[in-house]
């Protein structure tokens, strides 16, 4: 893709849907205001995304399954909403999704379950319903599952019992009812559990 940074009034860049790859060019026009690069190969390589805090709005789109080398997805503190894209299941490299004091609905896709590399997982504070999917206990890599505060009800999944590197397990503030498992408890007896609510 051409250097455009020299173009010093240009506002609108639109190239999607082209077979642009490689990087974004570096700098980007200083008065730029929309840069639509949907449809390209530009942002394969992209291993970290951090947009916490900003008045985003919104859906997390379909196409950040593309991003096969990213590890840390930061997306807290926005406005974003409908439901989480079962593509980010393919991201088998992530290691921490971070996406609390959002608006997403509808469930946790069981598509989290691929998430093999994933150590920290983080919704807090979302409009999420449905179950807690089982699939989420073959993160073994996990030390950090927070889920408080959304709209989940059922039973704690006893596949849960399967983190054993979990420090921090957050359930609270949710619909959730019924028995906790012996798996579950046993958890509680790890050292390496910090905090459970």
């Amino acid at each position: 893709m051409p250097n455009v940074g020299a173009s010093t009034l240009l506002d609108y860049l639109s190239v999607f849907d082209n077979d642009f790859n490689g990087s974004i060019p570096e700098p980007l026009p200083p008065k730029l205001k929309l840069l639509w690069l949907r449809g390209n190969a530009l942002l394969t390589d992209l291993e970290n995304i951090g947009l916490s805090r900003n008045l985003l709005s919104g859906q997390l789109p379909t196409e950040i399954g593309l991003l096969l080398n990213l590890t840390s997805l930061i997306t807290k503190d926005n406005v974003l909403t409908g439901a989480l894209p079962t593509e980010l299941g393919l991201l088998t490299k992530l290691v921490s999704f971070e996406s609390g004091n959002t608006f997403f609905t509808g469930t946790i896709p069981t598509e989290f379950g691929n998430l093999v590399k994933i150590e920290q997982l983080r919704l807090k504070t979302n409009k999420l319903s449905g179950t807690v999917p089982s699939e989420l206990g073959a993160l073994v890599r996990m030390n950090w599952l927070d889920l408080s505060n959304n709209r989940l009800e059922g039973t704690i999944p006893t596949e849960l019992g399967n983190l054993e590197q979990i420090e921090r397990l957050q359930l609270n503030g949710n619909e959730m009812n019924g028995v906790v498992s012996d798996n579950i408890c046993a958890l509680m007896q790890m050292s390496s559990l910090d905090r459970l609510w």
